[in-house]
C-alpha cells in the first residue's frame, strides 16, 4: 500500500535518519498530517508578510519542528573526504605557472568526482579568467549528480567565491570595462550616463548590475529630474531584470512631469508586460495633473506613441485610448485640441476623425492646417474628404492652399481626383517662390498620370533654373533627379556644371549621381574632382573630398591620393583617406589604409583622433587590430572635456567590445555568483556533521555576505527557512544560529534579539 504520509521530501539525510532508526527496531512516531501541513501554511504566511514578521516566521518554524517529531538522532559520522593534494592546495598561491598546471592535471586525473571537482574548483583560483570559467563550467555540470551535501555544498560556495573573483579580474582585464573606469571619473552626470549608456550592453552581467544600482543609487541622493529621466529613457532597454523595480521607484519619484512621463514611458516599452499597465496608466495620470494647456497637449502628442505597444492587450488598448481621447477633448483651445486629435488619427474612429476635421478648419493659421491635413488625410472617409476640399478651396494662404491640394490629390475618391489634380497644379504654378513651386510638384508625382508626370518634370527643371540662391538651386534639382527621365536628367547636370560655387556643384553632382547610368556617373565623378580642386578653403576641399570618396572608381584612386597628400591637418587627411579605403576593393586600398594609420598618430587633438580611429581599425587585418586596444585607451584618457570624452567613448568601445570577441558564445552558461552561493548554502543544510556543517553554511554565508553577493537577504532567508522546517529540529536550531549574519543584515541587532530570544525558549532557557 503507497504510504500516504506527505512529509517534505526534500531532506535526504532525514530520510538516512529514518531508515537508520527502522534498521535497529527503533519505533518512529507518526506525525499528523493536517498538523505538518498547517504549520508549513503559517510558514509561508509569516515569510509572505515581509522581514517585520520574524517573530511570527520563528514561531512557524518551531511549529514545524513540533508537527513533523522528526527525531534527534546522533548522526551518523561523516568523514571530509581527505586529499593528498589538499596541502598543494593551501601552497598553490607560492607556486610557479608551471607548476599550477601540473597541479590541475593531477587532480583532473583522479577518479572520484567528490574528491576532484572540489579540488578542481580551488585551485582555478590561481589560474587565468579564461581556464577558471572552463574548470567552473566542468564543475557545474557534475556537481548536479553529486550525492554527497559536503562534496556538493563545497564545489558550490568555492565556485561563487571563484566567480566572484574571476568577474573582478576581468574588470580590471577587460578593455571595456578599463574605458567604465575612466567614465566613472567624469565629474559631469550626463557625460557619464551618456558613456553608460554604450558601455552598459557590452560589459559582464554582474558588472553592469552593479554599476546600473550605483547610478540609480547616486540619483535617488542627487534629486535631479532631468539626469533621472535621462538614464532611465537610455538605459531601459539594457536595465536588468534585479534593478527593474529600483528603475520603477525611481521613475515614480521624479516630479517634473515631462521627464516623468519619458521616463514611464522608456520604462513601459522594455519591461516585462505586467507592469506596463500601471506604468502606462501613471503616465496619462501625470499628464492630466499637468495646468498649462500647450505643455499637456504636447505630452498627450508623446504619449500616443506608446498605445502601438499594447494593441495586442485589447483590455488596455482600450482604457488608454479612452483616456487620452478625453483628455484631448477637454483641451480648450483648438489649435491645440486639433493636434492632439491628428496625433491619435490612426487609434480612434470617424467620430473623432470629424472633430479634428472642424477644428483644423476652424483654425486662423492656413499653414498650420496644411500641416495637420498631411498626417489626417490618410485616416478620412471620403465624405469627410469632399467637405475638405471645399474648405481648402478658401484658403487665402496659397501656399497652404496649394499643400492642402496636393495632399487630397492622393486621397480623394477617384471621381474628384483629376479635377482635384488640376486644381493643385494650378495652385502649385501660382506659387510666387520658384522653389516652393519645385516642392509643390515633387509633392504630386505619385499622384500624375505619365503624361502630366512628364508635362509637370519639365515646368520643374524649368522653375529650378530660375532659382537665384545656388545652393537652393542644387537642393532642388537633387529633390528632383528621382523622378527626371535621362534626357531632363542630362539638363539637370549642366545647369549643375555651370554654377559658380565649385562646393554646391560637388553636392548637387553627389545628389544626382545615383540617377545617372555608368557613363554618366564617370564623367561626374571626374567633375566632382575637378570641383574639389577648385575649393580655396583646405577644410572645405577635405569635406567635398570627404563626400566624393565613395563614389570614385578604382581608376581614380591615385587622382585622389594626390588630392589628399596636398591637406595639411592631419585630422582632415585622416578622414579623406579612410572615406576612400573604406569604398575601395581590398586590392586597393592598401596605400590608403598605411598613410591613414601614419597620419592618425599625429592628430593631436584626442577627439579627432577617435573619430579617425574609429574608421580606421574595423578595417585593419586582425593582427594589426590587437595593437590599437591600448591605444584606444590612451586617446579617451587624454581627452579633457568630459562631453567629447563621452563622445569618444561612443565611438570606440563598441570597437573594444568587438575585437575583444566573445570566447564563451555557445558554451554553457553559468549562474551568478550569488545564484551558487544560495544553491551552496542550501546544500551546506544536508550535512549531518555539525562541524562540517558550520564550515560550509556559517563560513560560506560569511563570506558570501563579505563580497556582495547578497543581493536581497530577505530572499535567501525565505527560500532557506523552508528547508531548514524539515530538518530535525537540533540540526535547524544550528542551522539558524549559522544564520545569523544574515538576519543581522535583514533587522539588524533587533531581528537577532528576536531569533536568540525564540531559540532559548526552545531549549527552555529563560
Amino acid at each position: 500500500m503507497a504510504n500516504a504520509n506527505p512529509l517534505p521530501q526534500g531532506n535526504p539525510e532525514a530520510i538516512k535518519i529514518t531508515d537508520t532508526m527502522a534498521a535497529v527496531g527503533t519505533p518512529m512516531p507518526q506525525p499528523s498530517v493536517r498538523l505538518v501541513q498547517g504549520a508549513y501554511a503559517q510558514l509561508e504566511q509569516a515569510l509572505a508578510a515581509g522581514p517585520r514578521a520574524l517573530r511570527r516566521q520563528m514561531h512557524a518554524l518551531v511549529a514545524c519542528w513540533q508537527a513533523s517529531n522528526t527525531p534527534n538522532v546522533k548522526p551518523l559520522p561523516v568523514l571530509r573526504p581527505f586529499s593528498k593534494y589538499d596541502p598543494m592546495i593551501q601552497m598553490a598561491p607560492y607556486l610557479s605557472r608551471g607548476q599550477v598546471m601540473q597541479l590541475v592535471q593531477a587532480i583532473h586525473d583522479l577518479p572520484d568526482d567528490n574528491e576532484r571537482i572540489p579540488l578542481l574548483v580551488e585551485v582555478a583560483a590561481y589560474l587565468p579568467s579564461q581556464q577558471a570559467i572552463q574548470i567552473m563550467r566542468l564543475a557545474w555540470i557534475a556537481v548536479q549528480d553529486m550525492p554527497q551535501p559536503y562534496s556538493r555544498a563545497r564545489t558550490l560556495l568555492s565556485m561563487a567565491r571563484l566567480l566572484q573573483q574571476v568577474t573582478v579580474n576581468s574588470q580590471r582585464e577587460n578593455g571595456i570595462a578599463r574605458i567604465l573606469s575612466v567614465a566613472q571619473r567624469m565629474r559631469n552626470p550626463d557625460a557619464f550616463i551618456r558613456s553608460l549608456v554604450v558601455l552598459a550592453p557590452h560589459l559582464p552581467e554582474e558588472i553592469s548590475v552593479n554599476v546600473q544600482r550605483s547610478v540609480l543609487n547616486s540619483l535617488k541622493r542627487l534629486k535631479n529630474d532631468t539626469f533621472s529621466g535621462q538614464f532611465l529613457v537610455a538605459l531601459a532597454p539594457h536595465l536588468p531584470k534585479q534593478l527593474q523595480a529600483q528603475a520603477m521607484e525611481l521613475a515614480f519619484r521624479i516630479k517634473l512631469p515631462t521627464e516623468r512621463l519619458r521616463a514611464l514611458v522608456a520604462l513601459a516599452q522594455s519591461l516585462p508586460g505586467h507592469y506596463r499597465d500601471n506604468l502606462l496608466h501613471a503616465a496619462l495620470e501625470t499628464i492630466d495633473r499637468v495646468e498649462s494647456e500647450s505643455a499637456r497637449a504636447q505630452m498627450l502628442t508623446d504619449f500616443v506613441p506608446a498605445l502601438d505597444m499594447v494593441q495586442g492587450q485589447p483590455t488596455l488598448y482600450g482604457e488608454l485610448v479612452d483616456k487620452v481621447t478625453t483628455s484631448a477633448v477637454l483641451i480648450s483651445r483648438r489649435p491645440l485640441r486639433a493636434r492632439v486629435l491628428v496625433a491619435i488619427a490612426a487609434h480612434v474612429g470617424a467620430d473623432m476623425h470629424g472633430a479634428a476635421l472642424a477644428d483644423l478648419h476652424n483654425l486662423d493659421d492656413e499653414r498650420e492646417c496644411a500641416l495637420l491635413l498631411q498626417n489626417l488625410a490618410p485616416h478620412l472617409s471620403s465624405n469627410m474628404l469632399v467637405a475638405s476640399l471645399a474648405v481648402v478651396h478658401t484658403m487665402r494662404d496659397e501656399s497652404a492652399r496649394a499643400d492642402s491640394l496636393c495632399t487630397l490629390a492622393h486621397y480623394i475618391p477617384e471621381s474628384a481626383r483629376l479635377q482635384t489634380v488640376k486644381d493643385a497644379l494650378e495652385a502649385a504654378s501660382s506659387l510666387p517662390n520658384p522653389f516652393e513651386r519645385v516642392k509643390a510638384y515633387i509633392a504630386l508625382m505619385d499622384a500624375l498620370s505619365p503624361d502630366l508626370k512628364e508635362q509637370t518634370l519639365v515646368k520643374a527643371v524649368e522653375t529650378a533654373q530660375t532659382i537665384n540662391n545656388e545652393r537652393t538651386q542644387a537642393r532642388a534639382l537633387t529633390m528632383l533627379s528621382a523622378y527626371l527621365p535621362v534626357h531632363l536628367l542630362s539638363r539637370a547636370a549642366d545647369i549643375l556644371a555651370a554654377l559658380n560655387e565649385p562646393e554646391v556643384q560637388v553636392s548637387g553632382l553627389i545628389g544626382i549621381y545615383e540617377a545617372l547610368d555608368e557613363e554618366e556617373r564617370d564623367l561626374a565623378v571626374r567633375e566632382m574632382l575637378l570641383c574639389a580642386s577648385r575649393i580655396s578653403a583646405e577644410y572645405r576641399r577635405a569635406q567635398a573630398l570627404v563626400h566624393i570618396a565613395p563614389y570614385v572608381p578604382a581608376v581614380l584612386a591615385s587622382q585622389l591620393m594626390d588630392m589628399a597628400r596636398d591637406i595639411h591637418d592631419p585630422a582632415d587627411k585622416a578622414q579623406v583617406l579612410l572615406a576612400a579605403a573604406a569604398k575601395l576593393p581590398i586590392e586597393v586600398r592598401g596605400p590608403f589604409l598605411r598613410r591613414a594609420q601614419a597620419t592618425c598618430a599625429d592628430i593631436e587633438d584626442g577627439y579627432d583622433q577617435a573619430a579617425a580611429l574609429a574608421l580606421l581599425i574595423p578595417m585593419l587585418p586582425a593582427n594589426i587590430k590587437e595593437r590599437y586596444q591600448d591605444t584606444i585607451l590612451e586617446v579617451i584618457n587624454r581627452i579633457e572635456d568630459d562631453y567629447d570624452k563621452a563622445s569618444a567613448i561612443a565611438l570606440l568601445a563598441p570597437i573594444m567590445a568587438n575585437e575583444q570577441g566573445h570566447p564563451e558564445e555557445g558554451m554553457l552558461t553559468l549562474p551568478a555568483s550569488a545564484e551558487l552561493l544560495r544553491q551552496g548554502l542550501a546544500a551546506s543544510l544536508q550535512i549531518t556533521d555539525a562541524v562540517l556543517r558550520e564550515q560550509c553554511l556559517g563560513d560560506g554565508l560569511q563570506q558570501g555576505l563579505a563580497d556582495g553577493m547578497v543581493e536581497d537577504s530577505f530572499a535567501l532567508w525565505s527560500y532557506l527557512l523552508p528547508q531548514i522546517a524539515s530538518l530535525p529540529s537540533d540540526t535547524g536550531s544550528h542551522c539558524v544560529s549559522l544564520l545569523m549574519p544574515l538576519v543581522r543584515m535583514m533587522m539588524q541587532d533587533q531581528g537577532a534579539r528576536m531569533i536568540a530570544t525564540e531559540m532559548a525558549n526552545l531549549a527552555e532557557i529563560t
